[in-house]
């Protein structure tokens, strides 16, 4: 192979794992949206009718939110993966 296959090659191989980062990235965002509304769901149906005193569905909706944004590794999170290759 030449250098311009080559570079060819490796100019795709960057396109087609960014397509695949946003992919994983929205599969991810629709799970997070999903799974917070059921569980923002189930809590007020149990607080409103078990009388629960306490609405507990912030925590693990601000957890997960501000997990993305932990200073991990850009290979860890695929949000800093779409920041890091613009």
């Amino acid at each position: 192979m030449c250098e311009e296959e080559i570079r060819q090659y490796e100019e795709i191989r960057k396109v087609v794992a960014r397509a695949r980062a946003v992919h994983i990235f929205g599969y991810h965002v629709v799970a997070y949206v999903l799974g917070n509304i059921f569980l923002g769901a189930w809590n007020i149906f149990t607080y409103q009718n078990r009388r629960d005193e306490v609405l507990w569905f912030w925590s693990p909706l601000i957890f997960w939110g501000g997990r993305c944004y932990h200073p991990l590794p850009a290979k860890h999170c695929a949000l800093q993966r779409l920041v890091a290759t613009g």
